[in-house]
């Protein structure tokens, strides 16, 4: 165990053959970890830029040894490498984690926004997508008071079908459950309704020489 241990190589190397005149061979080995160096994607364009065009690459990980988040975030990069020139990706090479991580990565859709490089839209473009936006949302709106409007006519009519069950939980939502809401917003609005008027009407009130105990009515609603 220890000679294997020695044998692989203490970063992570890249070797990069043509297998046939139109399949591209890449030998991953040693560790590929996040702490360890490790070859970039840049290093495999010069082999797919000479001779003939590259239709197919197949990924060699016999060598491989210790991996982490590093070899994924590589392999990644690669097959989004291939993808924009066309070249399909052999995984048959990979072991079974790797292969189920990365087609876990692809399947989860990438964020809009968290490429770096991404182009902002011109901003008649910008104004025209909020435009379309608001008119979604508009032409939502008229739909759904349409649709109530209608469901209200048949209810006049008589022909409207609903479940008894439905009504009664409405009815209950509606009224006695609503009620401790309804009630504290009661409250807070005439206090706030008594506040305003009596800060409205202050500068009103007639100043009195009574006793505090004769006109602490008027005190009460006009101010001091």
């Amino acid at each position: 165990m220890d000679a294997v241990r020695d044998a692989i190589p203490a970063r992570g190397e890249m070797h990069v053959s043509r297998a046939t005149e139109d399949t591209l061979l890449v030998r991953l080995s040693g560790r590929w970890t996040l702490h360890t160096e490790r070859p970039t994607v840049a290093e495999v364009q010069p082999q797919l830029d000479a001779g003939a065009h590259v239709q197919r690459l197949t990924i060699d990980t016999q060598d491989l040894g210790a991996w982490d988040s590093g070899l994924l975030t590589f392999l990644r990069r690669l097959e989004e490498f291939c993808q924009q020139r066309q070249i399909a990706v052999d995984r048959t090479g990979l072991p079974d984690g790797i292969r189920r991580l990365l087609n876990l990565a692809a399947a989860v859709p990438e964020r809009q926004g968290t490429h770096r490089g991404e182009a902002r839209d011109f901003l008649l473009a910008r104004i025209g997508k909020r435009g379309l936006g608001v008119v979604e949302a508009a032409t939502a709106m008229l739909g759904f008071i349409g649709e109530a409007f209608l469901a209200f006519l048949q209810l006049l009519r008589g022909r409207a079908s609903f479940r008894a069950s439905d009504l009664t939980m409405l009815l209950q939502e509606c009224g006695a459950q609503a009620l401790p809401i309804v009630t504290l917003i009661s409250f807070w609005w005439g206090l706030s309704w008594l506040l305003s008027g009596r800060c409205s009407c202050s500068s009103l009130a007639p100043r009195s020489t009574s006793p505090i105990w004769w006109d602490w009515p008027w005190r009460w609603r006009w101010g001091p």
